[in-house]
């Protein structure tokens, strides 16, 4: 379901309750850009836009989907046709333009070239874990997560979130591993690839086994590890990265066997079906990795 996630801290008497937050995210629908608006941001259906629930709710876990449009107005094309506009104005007045003139003339630029732009969606999920204090957010980068947070934040006023603390940085507990100096947590094992550096650089080791004599060299020469690939109980592997965000994620054949033995001929069914082997796939890995990276009590 998520090929990447972000991961947030949240006081579980922080969330509110599931008709509460079907209100909020109702009072915020998506909506497609004006002809003049740069972008747009809103809610939309959680499992699928046939559906009409905003949040999609599974043993505890709220499911809910961000929409973002926003139009294609490349920086070099106002660039270009600013640079023309300010050199004709200065040859028909003779004189430099002021920075304030030049702000004005690409305010106005930009204004007159959006209804012409193309406009691109995105979509962005988000898993609500009330009873752990977690939110997952599909989102390779912090900036992109941020969007969404930002936007379930306006809908409820408020939502006191924050970024796991670890007592150690998360490399630490990586290189550890791989050296064979710490236990990996129960139900993990290594997968194929890293990302080993230090001052003079990033070595990135992929396809290969990761107890290899030459991991082992880097490893010895000072490297520390910054991504790992991990397996967790053959159902899903993952990368962990350095900053406590997690990439890479994917199903593996013997849990979407499981996954494919629950389809049937409803749509909705199968969308909840799958949900529900990810979030608790997702919080059973969780419960063991997070302790095991030295996250702490906020």
């Amino acid at each position: 379901m998520f090929r990447s996630f972000c991961l947030y801290r949240i006081k579980p008497d922080a969330l509110p309750d599931l008709p509460t937050l079907e209100a909020a995210l109702q009072e915020h629908p998506f909506t497609p850009c004006g002809n003049t608006e740069p972008q747009r941001v809103g809610w939309v259906p959680a499992l699928d836009d046939d559906s009409s629930a905003f949040v999609h709710s599974n043993d505890g876990a709220m499911l809910i989907r961000l929409r973002e449009q926003r139009r294609l107005l490349p920086a070099g094309v106002i660039r270009e046709q600013l640079e023309e506009q300010v050199r004709e104005l200065q040859e028909k007045e003779g004189r430099k333009l002021g920075k304030k003139e030049v702000a004005r003339l690409k305010d106005e630029l930009t204004f007159s070239l959006l209804p012409r732009a193309f406009t691109k969606t995105d979509e962005t999920l988000s898993v609500l874990l009330p009873k752990e204090g977690l939110i997952l957010v599909a989102a390779s980068s912090l900036s992109r997560a941020e969007l969404s947070l930002n936007a379930l934040r306006l809908a409820l006023g408020s939502l006191p979130v924050s970024r796991p603390a670890f007592s150690a940085p998360i490399p630490a507990f990586l290189t550890a591993w791989l050296k064979g100096e710490r236990d990996m947590p129960g139900g993990f094992t290594l997968g194929e690839s890293c990302e080993l550096a230090d001052e003079e650089g990033v070595v990135r080791c992929k396809g290969i086994e990761l107890v290899s004599n030459e991991v082992r060299g880097h490893l010895e020469a000072g490297r520390d590890v910054r991504k790992l690939q991990l397996n967790f109980e053959d159902s899903v592997d993952l990368v962990v990265q350095q900053d406590a965000r997690f990439t890479g994620l994917k199903m593996s054949e013997r849990l979407r066997g499981e996954l494919d033995a629950q389809f049937g001929d409803d749509k909705f069914a199968n969308l909840d079906a799958e949900f529900s082997l990810w979030h608790l796939t997702m919080t059973r890995l969780l419960n063991r990795l997070l302790p095991a990276i030295g996250e702490t009590a906020s």
